[in-house]
């Protein structure tokens, strides 16, 4: 229906009671799922014995609740953490990525079958794979920036109209396009990617990809904002976008920066 959690609870909408305000939208999808597979013609899975069939549905309703947007900061403490405890065997599984020798090393790959670092793993990619327009080639990542801000906007008129508050970036007469993805970059995508980079070094792209787009989104900024933005506010927007670089740089992400300061 295009609207959001948070406004599906501010209405006391029928998900909201029926889910108890919890990840309403994702519990509807699971439940709509296994309504569907119920029917006789649609059952994938219906040659499965008992025991295979639970394990399947656990991981499917498990990989679609952890796409609510709420867990998102959890997440990313949960990758940095993985790292943290870990940090030497990533960091060599690291080197050997780096320098094309064989990997993953056998070490990486027994860690990566334990129960619940295979449950993490499972949630987090998908969580990832969900906000990953910023990730992708810029018209690309452009026209889902587009229609994504098209459906606040149209949340904004409705909570308008409910007397509610409005969500931040809901309001299409303040919200600017450009300015809405960098911060987008910046504080969600960003520490994700850097996290998870840590753990599966061939993610590593992804980090020089939305600091490609973070630049080009401040082209735009500047050169079709109808009110020019300041030089002071140039400058502040430059140096966020320069602090994810610094935190990627490590990894020789060097042509990036000194694009930046020519």
């Amino acid at each position: 229906m295009g609207r959001s959690n948070v406004f599906l609870t501010e209405i006391e909408h029928e998900l909201a009671i029926c889910y108890n305000d919890m990840s309403c939208l994702e519990n509807m999808h699971c439940s709509k799922l296994f309504q569907i597979l119920a029917k006789h013609e649609c059952n994938l899975f219906s040659e499965l014995n008992e025991v295979i069939y639970s394990h399947i549905r656990h991981i499917i309703v498990d990989s679609i609740i952890a796409t609510d947007f709420a867990q998102h900061g959890g997440m990313v403490k949960e990758f940095e953490s993985m790292y943290g405890v870990n940090a030497e065997l990533f960091d060599t599984a690291d080197e050997m990525y780096m320098n094309t020798e064989e990997f993953p090393p056998r070490e990486l790959m027994e860690y990566f079958k334990t129960p619940d670092v295979k449950k993490t793993l499972r949630t987090v990619l998908l969580h990832f794979a969900d906000i990953s327009n910023p990730m992708k080639p810029f018209p690309v990542a452009e026209r889902w920036a587009e229609l994504v801000l098209k459906e606040f906007a149209l949340q904004g008129e409705e909570e308008k109209a409910l007397g509610i508050p409005v969500g931040p970036l809901n309001d299409k007469k303040t919200v600017s396009l450009p300015l809405s993805q960098i911060g987008f970059i910046e504080f969600v995508v960003a520490p994700l990617a850097l996290a998870m980079a840590r753990v599966l070094p061939p993610v590593w792209f992804t980090n020089q990809m939305i600091i490609d787009n973070a630049n080009i989104w401040m082209d735009k900024w500047i050169e079709d904002t109808l009110l020019k933005p300041s030089l002071e506010e140039q400058v502040q927007v430059r140096e966020r976008i320069h602090r994810m670089v610094q935190k990627t740089e490590q990894r020789g992400f060097t042509a990036t920066l000194a694009q930046m300061e020519n």
